[in-house]
């Protein structure tokens, strides 16, 4: 069996004809190239994918340590304005057991009751024992 293909133009008459054989050969040939292409063009394609992997996970590092300094930032800010207040609190408590001893050398008030420096748990296990 054979392929036969007529053309023609003005001045000649051409004839082709292809066996079975050639043709399949033609066929393997083709495929062969277009396989080829895609492999090419897939590595090609892959080793853009993984660059660009590898950018994003660069990018998103980047992104991450600039959240965390932002956070360690805000952190720092709030731990000084607790630090301050815990100054500030620890002033009041001062003032107030100051106060506390005052009240007791004019009154007949038992003096641990008064003392605001000592935790009341420390009282109560005075007590109890």
């Amino acid at each position: 069996m054979s392929t036969t293909g007529i053309y023609s133009t003005d001045e000649t008459d051409h004839t082709i004809s292809i066996e079975k054989n050639k043709l399949f050969m033609i066929f393997v040939l083709f495929i062969v190239l277009i396989v080829t292409v895609v492999f090419l063009m897939q590595g090609y394609y892959a080793k853009q994918i993984a660059d660009f992997k590898m950018k994003a996970i660069y990018n998103s590092d980047v992104s991450k340590d600039k959240y965390l300094k932002k956070i360690e930032i805000q952190s720092d800010q709030k731990l000084i304005l607790l630090a301050k207040k815990l100054g500030v609190l620890q002033a009041k408590v001062e003032r107030l057991n100051t106060l506390s001893v005052d009240i007791i050398k004019q009154s007949k008030f038992p003096s641990a009751e008064f003392n605001f420096l000592t935790s009341q748990e420390d009282n109560f296990n005075k007590k109890k024992t």
